[in-house]
């Protein structure tokens, strides 16, 4: 009993550490470029000490992105794990959320009835806002960490 407890729990904590090795370049790469623009830290620090959450359904995944002053921070573990709740949640598909972020804001409908937010909606707009403002080619940064086949064949399913 305590060893199959034990190995849940492992699994369960695996996981999120793995994630959490491969969003750490995101983040580094994020606010890399968060520290080379004065008008997007700006928009971060007004909302410093706020949390968003992005919790995907297929497949099931969460995300807390916190607010700090001057940069953001990346967890792969739910704001209950933490033990922290999320000033506003995003659920949804990965598909939709990936759909939202790459879309085009003229080809981006208004509403998705796929996609859920609860709780400050004006944070989740302003994180997408910065998001959309990140002055950068993401196919010309994830190349290094990905590799040039992996970043084209993704740069090409998104667009």
């Amino acid at each position: 009993m305590l060893s199959t407890w034990a190995s849940n729990r492992s699994n369960y904590m695996f996981k999120p550490l793995l994630i959490s090795a491969a969003i750490w370049p995101i983040e580094r790469l994020i606010n890399g470029i968060v520290k080379t623009d004065q008008h997007i830290q700006s928009m971060i620090g007004e909302l410093s000490g706020k949390q968003l959450e992005v919790e995907t359904v297929s497949p099931q995944f969460h995300l807390c992105i916190i607010f700090d002053a001057a940069d953001i921070r990346i967890s792969p573990f739910s704001s209950e794990y933490l033990v922290s709740s999320s000033d506003a949640k995003v659920t949804s598909d990965v598909t939709t959320v990936l759909g939202l972020l790459s879309a085009k804001a003229e080809d981006r409908p208004l509403a998705n009835p796929r996609l859920k937010i609860s709780g400050d909606a004006q944070l989740v707009q302003s994180a997408f806002n910065i998001l959309k403002s990140l002055d950068m080619r993401w196919d010309d940064w994830l190349a290094p960490i990905l590799g040039g086949v992996a970043t084209q064949s993704l740069k090409t399913s998104v667009d």
